[in-house]
């Protein structure tokens, strides 16, 4: 991959890792609020509850994204990214395009899906 793509992956990745944290942050402070509120009766305790623990599933579903995000700006880096795990193969530019923390390319991806090959 030429250097001026590679740069522009970079920034896409940077750009959402820096979004990703941001949300993390915030979700982290709402669940932090929500547990904190003096609750008068059981109805708004469990709204609470139920509040703060869909705002940790958010949290864990961004964190593998972060750390997805993480380990592709590790391979631009290593000189890896744009390159398959599995088959080693270049990814097109469309699959970096839609997915620039893309893995695998489409074909391994849909392996992975359907439970062929393991993550």
């Amino acid at each position: 991959m030429d250097k001026k793509n590679l740069a522009r992956y970079r920034d896409l990745l940077e750009e959402k890792q820096r979004s990703l944290l941001e949300a993390y942050t915030k979700n982290k402070n709402l669940g932090q609020e929500a547990g904190e509120e003096g609750s008068a009766d059981m109805a708004d305790k469990a709204a609470s509850a139920y509040t703060k623990e869909f705002l940790y599933s958010l949290s864990n579903s961004d964190r593998d994204l972060l750390k997805a995000v993480q380990d592709a700006l590790e391979r631009v880096e290593d000189a890896d990214y744009g390159t398959c795990d599995e088959c080693e193969e270049k990814m097109t530019r469309q699959r970096l395009d839609a997915i620039p923390w893309a893995r695998y390319c489409v074909n391994c991806q849909e392996l992975v899906e359907k439970g062929r090959l393991q993550r």
